[in-house]
């Protein structure tokens, strides 16, 4: 764990392909198991990755297991503040929890379940994903996250899992606040359709200008004198000028499951 910085948080998480991460209360209480699968020496190997380290967790993952883990410090997050169990430390809210651990000192993976990932995810700086090849039955779910943001830094093969590595780019967390600071995070149908009408309505306007303009000079050959010709250059430039509107508008568009979005060529965002 040296090479951690100080103060990273990493997500760690077991995800199936199609992006269930487990069962809900409710469906445990039904009698669905908690984790529906069972993969040979992946919780051991847990064991070993988080050893020393703090973990952060909420409240219903906590209960799934029913106890802290040996070696290491746990940090529920729930909102009773009543709440307790022996060994564990609370928090009420994700702040708290990164704060506490920052007290207590080394390396921070966060647990689940999938409120807390979501959470987490614009503050991680890892994420070490156990990758389970199968669709499975669940309701709880792993957030989706910019594939674009990540760079895979280690893959390990197992039987029947495949465990994955992934760091954040340095230069992401300036686009982030570039675009998420000031741009809607998740527009939905209607910003779409704004952005495609103000597409559509630019091109004719410039369309329009240029027809026009042209016409008033009685000229039919556009491509005939110096004032067409510049006028033919800003209608081609209008088309990546409104590409970037779209694409500054919707910034997140690149959006995708941790399955979908790491091949077996090792690349996450790459095309």
């Amino acid at each position: 764990m040296s090479d951690v910085p100080p103060g990273a948080v990493t997500l760690i998480a077991a995800v199936a392909r199609n992006g269930v991460i487990g069962n809900s209360a409710a469906r445990i209480a039904a009698g669905a198991p908690a984790i529906p699968w069972r993969l040979p020496g992946e919780l051991a190997e847990f064991r070993s990755i988080t050893m020393g380290g703090v973990l952060v967790m909420g409240r219903a993952t906590y209960d799934t297991i029913g106890r802290p883990l040996p070696g290491r410090t746990t940090i529920v997050v729930t909102r009773d503040p009543s709440w307790s169990a022996e060994g564990v430390l609370v928090a009420g809210s994700l702040e708290s929890a990164l704060a506490v651990a920052a007290e207590v000192g080394g390396e921070v993976f966060v647990a689940g379940g999938a409120q807390i990932y979501a959470l987490a995810m614009p503050l991680a700086t890892r994420q070490i994903l156990t990758l389970v090849p199968a669709d499975v039955d669940g309701d709880v779910a792993y957030p989706e996250f910019a594939a674009w943001e990540w760079r895979e830094t280690r893959r390990v093969r197992r039987d029947g899992y495949e465990r994955v590595w992934l760091r954040r780019l340095p230069s992401s967390r300036l686009r982030r606040f570039a675009f998420e600071r000031y741009l809607p995070r998740k527009p939905g149908p209607a910003a779409r359709v704004i952005a495609g009408l103000a597409f559509v309505s630019g091109l004719v306007a410039v369309s329009y200008w240029l027809f026009d303009l042209a016409r008033q000079h009685g000229r039919d050959d556009l491509t005939a004198g110096p004032r067409p010709v510049i006028l033919i250059l800003a209608s081609i430039a209008y088309w990546p000028a409104a590409c970037l509107f779209w694409w500054l508008l919707y910034p997140r568009s690149g959006r995708s499951m941790p399955w979908s979005s790491i091949d077996e060529r090792g690349g996450v965002g790459h095309g």
